[in-house]
C-alpha cells in the first residue's frame, strides 16, 4: 500500500476559505503571517472585510502612512502613526534613551559642539559627571584644559541620531 505524502504547511501562509469576522481577519493580519490568501467569494460575500482589504490595499501603495490621531473628550490623545525604525533594532534599543544618549543630546540642545561653545563642567549634576568620563574614552566628548565639555563630531552624529530615534515616542 503506498501512502501519499503530503505537501507540508508553511506556518508563515494563513489560508481563509470560509466566512469570518473581522476580529479574526484582523486576529491573521497580526499573528506573524506573512501571506494571507483569501478567496474572493469570500470578499464579496463579507462587505467589511472586503473594505478591510481594499483599506489594507491603498496603505500598501503609499509612500508614507499617515499619523492618526484619535481623539477623547478629557483624555490625552491616542496617536498611531509607523514607526521608521526597523522592528529588530527597536528590540535593540528600546523605546527609552541611555543616559548616555541624553547627555549627548543635552549637549547637541544646547549647542556645545566645540570649543567655543562648550560647557563648563559646574554646569552638570553628579551623574552627568560620571557619565563624561565614558563619554570622553568613547571620543563622544572633548573636555578641555579649561573644563569645559563639547561634543566631537562623532558624537554629534549619535546625539543627531538618538533624537531621530527618540523624538517620535516622545511625541506621543
Amino acid at each position: 500500500m503506498r501512502q501519499k505524502l503530503k505537501k507540508p504547511k508553511s506556518p508563515n501562509v494563513k489560508k481563509i476559505s470560509h466566512k469570518l469576522s473581522v476580529e479574526e481577519f484582523l486576529q491573521s493580519l497580526t499573528s506573524g503571517n506573512q501571506k494571507i490568501v483569501i478567496s474572493n467569494s469570500i470578499l464579496e460575500y463579507s462587505k467589511n472585510i472586503r473594505l478591510f482589504v481594499e483599506a489594507l490595499n491603498k496603505l500598501y501603495n503609499l509612500p508614507v502612512l499617515p499619523e492618526i490621531e484619535i481623539v477623547e473628550r478629557g483624555k490625552k490623545p491616542k496617536i498611531l502613526k509607523q514607526d521608521w525604525v526597523d522592528p529588530y533594532i527597536r528590540t535593540l534599543i528600546g523605546n527609552e534613551q541611555s543616559s548616555e544618549s541624553l547627555l549627548r543630546v543635552k549637549l547637541l540642545d544646547l549647542a556645545a559642539i566645540s570649543e567655543k561653545n562648550g560647557l563648563q563642567i559646574s554646569e552638570f549634576n553628579k551623574n552627568e559627571l560620571e557619565l563624561i568620563l565614558t563619554l570622553q574614552d568613547k571620543e563622544h566628548i572633548v573636555v578641555t584644559d579649561r573644563l569645559k565639555i563639547f561634543l566631537t563630531p562623532l558624537g554629534i552624529t549619535l546625539a543627531k541620531g538618538a533624537k531621530k530615534l527618540f523624538d517620535s515616542i516622545n511625541d506621543n
